[in-house]
């Protein structure tokens, strides 16, 4: 029986408070575990030597870098402790976005053509893209490094924005053809098969058209359920999800960021294997709630999919018992069902506040 779970988060703040997303995650497990409070980093290995646990709830997104997202979830592969989410493999391609457009290129998943540069006086063959263009960091989150400057349809001014971006963040940096187009994301949840949660689309408003780092920082844009999609589009769109999500090798739930084609093509820009579960404010609560699952429920589904994948159901305990939603427990092949059928459906999201 599990008794007691870890909640792996960032490092310790000044003040010694966690984050919102935290501690909402902290209460949840509350109701049916004790849970001990577990900070990423360098010291991972003691705390947990002080504090063993059953399972840990992964929450850590990287401390000094992004990269320790995916060496923590190898540390508690070594030590053979279960944890929710993807493992550290599909973490790493996550990160390394022209890793995971290589994967979705040899599985025959539409992304945008990109050329991976790694070199300052590295040079983009003519005809070798198409503008429009865009030029990003191949290993940060939150849009960092992006700006109104990224895009545009001259590939040698593009290449000065990508020569700073691997002087401020590294190589490698990306040059992508830019979709014009709608722009959702669509959660998955679940294993063999995952299924894809109702579409989250973004509102750019009277903004540029994609995520900056200021757009994203500043809260610019916004986020609803798009209530003109055709059966066949939201389909197209949870195809694209699922089988990207398979393709990367992900675990329990991730986050896909698709853009629409004017043709109604999907071409996935990038995957998050580890999104955001901030209630009333991250994609992923929100298209949770959108499919029927209460914050509460979506915790423990994701417990709960953690047991079931490491092969111990009998240690369910609360994660079984305590969520009464449409997938409590997990998702099985009725409740995969009713999440196909939400997935479709036009039920409307609250924006992003």
């Amino acid at each position: 029986m599990i008794r007691t779970v870890g909640l792996l988060v960032g490092p310790p703040t000044v003040s010694g408070k966690l984050d919102v997303t935290s501690m909402e995650i902290r209460d949840v497990l509350r109701e049916g575990y004790e849970v001990t409070t577990l900070h990423g980093g360098p010291d991972l290995f003691e705390q947990l030597q002080r504090h063993p646990v059953d399972l840990i709830f992964n929450n850590f997104s990287g401390g000094r870098s992004r990269r320790e997202q995916a060496a923590v979830c190898a540390l508690m592969e070594l030590l053979n402790i279960p944890y929710t989410g993807s493992d550290a493999r599909a973490q790493l391609l996550g990160l390394h976005k022209d890793l995971a457009k290589k994967i979705l290129t040899y599985h025959g998943i539409s992304t945008p053509r990109f050329v991976t540069l790694c070199d300052p006086e590295q040079r983009v063959a003519a005809g070798e893209l198409t503008p429009p263009l865009i030029v990003k960091p191949g290993a940060e989150g939150s849009s960092v490094g992006i700006s109104p400057d990224s895009v545009g349809d001259d590939p040698h001014l593009l290449l000065e924005a990508a020569r700073q971006i691997l002087q401020e963040h590294g190589a490698p940096a990306i040059m992508e053809e830019y979709i014009c187009g709608r722009e959702f994301s669509v959660g998955v949840l679940g294993n063999d098969p995952p299924v894809a949660l109702p579409p989250v689309e973004v509102d750019f408003g009277d903004e540029s058209g994609f995520y900056t780092y200021q757009v994203k920082a500043g809260d610019v844009a916004d986020t609803i359920h798009p209530f003109d999609l055709t059966a066949e589009t939201a389909e197209a769109l949870a195809h694209a999800a699922t089988a990207t999500f398979s393709a990367i090798g992900c675990s329990d739930y991730a986050r896909v960021d698709v853009r629409l084609s004017s043709d109604g093509t999907p071409y996935v820009l990038e995957i998050n294997t580890l999104p955001g579960l901030r209630p009333g404010y991250s994609d992923f609560p929100k298209a949770a709630r959108a499919a029927g699952l209460s914050y509460r429920e979506m915790i423990f589904t994701l417990v709960d999919l953690c047991l079931r994948r490491t092969s111990r159901p009998g240690d369910r305990g609360a994660a079984a018992s305590n969520p009464t939603g449409p997938v409590a427990g997990g998702v099985g092949e009725g409740d995969r069902t009713e999440l196909q059928k939400e997935t479709m459906g036009d039920s409307e999201l609250s924006p992003r506040q």
